[in-house]
């Protein structure tokens, strides 16, 4: 249905190469999940924003 709005389609919480195959044949543009990279604990997400927020712009 994205499509054919003309739309991205966009598969979250791709966890298994198997899920990734599946959305790969039906055409999905993009997916994002464990599979790629686990999520950031808090404190590592944490000093992530810190240094965010002191950084040159």
């Amino acid at each position: 249905m994205g499509h054919s709005l003309q739309l991205t389609v966009v598969a979250e919480g791709v966890e298994t190469a198997g899920q990734l195959q599946f959305l790969r044949d039906h055409g999905c543009d993009e997916v994002q999940g464990a599979l790629h990279r686990r999520c950031d604990g808090p404190r590592r997400m944490l000093a992530f924003m810190s240094r965010q927020a002191t950084a040159p712009a």
